[in-house]
């Protein structure tokens, strides 16, 4: 079973979820359930997906669902989520930053 990882840390305001680990169908309820907590508690919400290496539809959707609720989603330019989501087009309509 894939393991997820998931750090809520706050400061000035901005809750940063950072996840390590994949992002799919058996780990997206803990994304939903840790954004939902932000985004109802901070006025400023950020995804850390740096140290996550995959993501399937389900985490993608997931992120969909709090588009207008997240300030950024951060992703690695070396690993696969940032093409996922170029390939999907989310990048055209999530906060996205590819580093």
């Amino acid at each position: 079973m894939p393991h997820l990882s998931i750090s809520v840390t706050v400061a000035g305001g901005t809750a940063t979820i950072a996840t390590a680990g994949d992002v799919d169908a058996s780990t997206a309820d803990q994304l939903h359930a840790s954004l939902a907590a932000a985004v109802a508690q901070h006025p400023r919400t950020v995804v850390d997906l740096t140290a996550s290496g995959f993501l399937d539809s389900s985490g993608m959707r997931v992120l969909v669902t709090f588009a207008n609720q997240v300030s950024e989603i951060i992703v690695s330019g070396k690993g696969p989520i940032a093409g996922k989501l170029r390939l999907a087009a989310l990048d055209q309509i999530l906060p996205v930053r590819v580093v």
